[in-house]
């Protein structure tokens, strides 16, 4: 048996109703390999899209990894999918509680962990260099030097304001700076290639 499908497509409406038959005891052994296959999609899809992310794509693939080796029983297996069925679920839908795209969630989720904002601050900070930004990152943006530039020295501008604002000691600011500007940058250029809009 593998449970590979680079062709499926990751819906989560059907990951809710395979999630949900199993919770009720409704799923047979196919069911089982379709939730094991939907959520390999999801992991290779999203696993290089942040730190949560890539946890939880390193559950999903240590779980199937154990479905290989047969290391435990079925119905403890089947417990640990929906689990993280319902983990898998509540990242996809959270961008929408907070009125984000995906990309501009991640963008958030990065902000929260690296400068240890609350969730409502680090939105706030998107939303301000969405503003800052937008007409920056134009479709075909990351393919010219010069855009890249630009906006390259925008977010360290940016994130140099918003460290300085947390009354760091000028050493400490340069340090965090030098080590989440690139790594931010990175998230730009790989999620919104195609502009902000």
């Amino acid at each position: 048996m593998r449970i590979n499908s680079p062709l499926i497509k990751f819906d989560v409406e059907y990951l809710e109703k395979l999630s949900s038959k199993i919770e009720n005891g409704e799923a047979d052994d196919s069911k089982l390999i379709d939730l094991a296959v939907v959520l390999k999609s999801w992991s290779e899809r999203n696993k290089n899209k942040g730190p949560a992310y890539q946890k939880l794509s390193e559950r999903i693939e240590k779980l199937i990894k154990r479905i290989y080796e047969n290391a435990e029983k079925i119905k403890e297996f089947t417990k640990q999918l929906h689990e993280v069925s319902q983990e898998v679920i509540e990242i996809e839908k959270e961008p929408v509680k907070y009125g984000l795209s995906s990309e501009e969630f991640l963008l958030m989720s990065f902000l929260h962990e690296k400068l240890g904002v609350d969730k409502q601050t680090a939105k706030k900070y998107v939303l301000e260099l969405k503003e800052e930004l937008k007409d920056k990152m134009f479709e075909g943006w990351t393919t010219r030097e010069s855009a890249k530039a630009e906006v390259e020295q925008s977010v360290r501008l940016f994130l140099l304001v918003k460290l300085a604002e947390m009354n760091l000691e000028p050493s400490e600011i340069e340090k965090k700076l030098d080590s989440i500007h690139k790594e931010f940058f990175e998230l730009l250029v790989e999620n919104f290639d195609e502009g902000w809009k």
